[in-house]
């Protein structure tokens, strides 16, 4: 029951592999962007957060959630 997003098209096909179904394009990003998306991971409940707040990120960081960098640009 849980949808993920990502940029990356080779992490797209490994997920697929591995069982994950492909739903298609969510949206596109803009081109360019100096505004990025933050993606954060949980690894107690297994669940993605996205974020442009970097303030966010951070304390969710402090709180234990894996910052897995840019997921794209907003």
């Amino acid at each position: 029951g849980e949808h993920f997003y990502t940029a990356n098209g080779a992490e797209r096909n490994m997920l697929v592999a591995k069982g994950w179904r492909y739903e298609g394009v969510g949206w596109i990003a803009p081109a360019s962007s100096k505004t990025p998306v933050y993606r954060l991971y949980n690894r107690n409940a297994g669940d993605h957060h996205y974020t442009m707040n970097a303030a966010e990120r951070n304390m969710l960081v402090a709180k234990g959630w894996r910052y897995e960098g840019i997921g794209w640009y907003s």
